[in-house]
């Protein structure tokens, strides 16, 4: 064997420990990125289980309907003096803003969320509706992710109706 065939040979067995090494760089990192896309989803799961929000979305449910007829609260949403003591929903609002917005940009992984809030998202969304018609008057593009969310939650719940996955049929969130 020639010194030229021996070089050739380290060449090609260094070419494979760079492409192993490759391989296990890859799964070492999507590994990572699941385990932060799982502490992400825990982080804002305990978020949106913590007393103040569930306090937010009581509001919501309970006492923002009669709320609504109130001139002076709707005049409040309207001019943006919002008092968030008194305005809880807007809380309940930008949390599902963010969960949205951190989904429309794949900063979180679309499965976990789109499966737990495949319920809970379209109904605060229909709960704080005529929140947003107003606060849209003033700012258009108001919880335009939260809307996002709420309008992928919607897609995912109808297509259970068909028997077929909505993930078999849809394209994956990023």
């Amino acid at each position: 064997m020639t010194w030229e065939a021996l070089g050739a040979m380290g060449s090609i067995l260094s070419a494979c420990v760079i492409a192993v090494t490759g391989v296990f760089a890859y799964r070492q990192l999507r590994a990572l990125r699941q385990s932060a896309q799982l502490e992400g989803f825990l982080h804002l799961q305990k978020e949106f289980y913590s007393p103040e929000m569930s306090d937010a979305r009581d509001f919501a449910s309970l006492e923002l309907p009669e709320l609504l007829k109130d001139e002076q609260f709707t005049a409040d949403l309207a001019t943006g003096k919002i008092n968030r003591r008194r305005h809880k929903e807007i809380l309940l609002g930008n949390f599902m803003e963010t969960i949205g917005m951190l989904l429309h940009y794949g900063a979180l992984d679309g499965r976990l969320f789109f499966e737990e809030y495949v319920y809970i998202a379209p109904r605060t969304w229909q709960q704080l509706s005529p929140v947003v018609a107003i606060l849209r008057k003033a700012s258009p593009r108001q919880w335009e992710h939260f809307e996002y969310f709420a309008r992928k939650c919607e897609a995912m719940n109808m297509s259970s109706f068909t028997g077929q996955p909505y993930f078999e049929s849809h394209e994956r969130p990023a």
